[in-house]
């Protein structure tokens, strides 16, 4: 009979030890449709930005999930002005690496890129410099603005910790798997 005590106390206490391990495996998987993310941007449109001899206005964005990938891109017309008499219209490709910052429970794009910017009735010569100042303000703008930020009222997304354990596209979703606890 003590055998028994003894065994049902062993194998109470080892199972035991291996709960904190099997807690922290729970996976929780937070999904973002690409209508989500797009609604999100739209309330953020139009955006217009001046710096010395140039501004800018960006309207009409629309988001691209790139299916299979921890990547989120961008297809936005542009309007520019050059100083100050030199107008052209066009359009921009820009994508970014998604990231998760567990102090701040929010989800950041990295190494944004513009792929593409194409603005008509900007003279040839203008349009490096021009795509350099705006990959720098493209990279100073998502450095510190989350487009997700986990909500403390929802239970699931409260006890989600800093393990990241995976990011895919996969059918128009953004599937964001952590682990729980």
């Amino acid at each position: 009979m003590l055998h028994r005590i003894f065994f049902i106390c062993l194998l109470t206490l080892s199972s035991l030890s291996t709960l904190p391990s099997f807690a922290t495996a729970l996976p929780y998987t937070l999904k973002i449709t690409e209508q989500e993310l797009q609604e999100k941007l739209t309330k953020e449109l139009p955006i217009k930005k001046e710096a010395a001899y140039i501004s800018a206005k960006i309207y009409d964005s629309r988001v691209d999930l790139i299916e299979g990938s921890d990547q989120i891109g961008v297809f936005t017309r542009i309007d520019i002005t050059v100083l100050g008499n030199i107008k052209g219209s066009g359009w921009a490709y820009a994508k970014g690496v998604i990231t998760y910052n567990a102090e701040k429970k929010a989800f950041y794009l990295i190494n944004p890129n513009i792929i593409s910017l194409e603005i008509e009735n900007i003279p040839p010569d203008l349009m490096p410099e021009i795509k350099k100042i705006a990959q720098l303000s493209l990279e100073k703008a998502v450095q510190f603005s989350p487009f997700y930020l986990f909500n403390d009222q929802k239970t699931q997304e409260k006890m989600a910790n800093s393990s990241l354990q995976s990011i895919l596209v996969k059918n128009q979703t953004l599937l964001i798997k952590m682990s729980l606890l």
